[in-house]
């Protein structure tokens, strides 16, 4: 990888998009069961736990059978349908690394996943919303 930074740059822009998706959810959802914070919360700790197991075997199934040739994070791959959404609303983070040399979605998720449950935390921890 000629550029870890802007890889992990790409993967938190990636994981802050997939947060803000599931907290819109997230809000959705309060706005159909009457309100407040706890169908939020609810619902970020019920996406980020289904792309938590969605990614981890994504992750598996993509290990290589050939211990010579490992497990790789990232490699020749057209971008998924929501990376390119993501590249037309935010234009500075689709120029930041090459499509070659950006972590998989599969990693990209993992991270995500663990934003999304970090958020749900936050909100039960920090914010008192119970």
């Amino acid at each position: 990888m000629d550029d870890p930074a802007g890889a992990a740059l790409d993967a938190a822009v990636y994981a802050v998009a997939v947060t803000a998706v599931a907290t819109l959810l997230g809000g959705v959802a309060a706005l159909l069961a009457g309100g407040g914070w706890i169908p939020v919360k609810v619902t970020l700790f019920l996406v980020g736990f289904a792309l938590f197991g969605y990614a981890s075997i994504a992750m598996w199934r993509a290990a290589s059978p050939d211990p010579d040739e490992g497990l790789s994070a990232r490699g020749h791959r057209e971008p998924t349908p929501f990376e390119s959404a993501l590249a037309r609303a935010v234009p500075a983070a689709d120029g930041v690394v090459p499509h070659d040399d950006r972590l998989s979605p599969s990693v990209k998720l993992f991270v995500a996943s663990l934003l999304v449950l970090g958020v749900s935390l936050a909100m039960e921890t920090v914010f008192g919303v119970r």
